[in-house]
């Protein structure tokens, strides 16, 4: 299975659960996830790879700072996995009563 078709299955599901899903432009900084999912003020990146497709070292050293730094990053090689994560934080959203400044669903 192509990354392509995982990312774009994970991408529909997302907008059918109401989550942004952007393209991260990554001309000039290479090695960011794919996508940024958010909605009701929360965000988490996923970065989608083929199955058995490893991540390239730039991508390792990229991902690891931005944990560091606080933000939350997957990475994704099948659609179920890439669903379940969207619905987790779909439900954290829904439990904390939509957005944390505002309280809008």
């Amino acid at each position: 299975m192509r990354e392509s078709h995982i990312e774009n299955a994970v991408r529909k599901h997302a907008k059918a659960l109401g989550w942004r899903a952007e393209k991260v432009n990554t001309v000039n900084d290479r090695g960011r996830p794919d996508r940024r999912f958010s909605r009701a003020g929360r965000y988490f990146y996923i970065e989608f790879k083929a199955p058995g497709e490893k991540l390239r070292p730039k991508q390792e050293d990229q991902i690891r700072k931005m944990r560091a730094e606080g933000d939350t990053v997957y990475v994704v090689d099948n659609i179920q996995q890439g669903k379940d994560i969207v619905e987790r934080h779909a439900a954290q959203v829904s439990d904390a009563g939509g957005c944390l400044c505002c309280r809008q669903p």
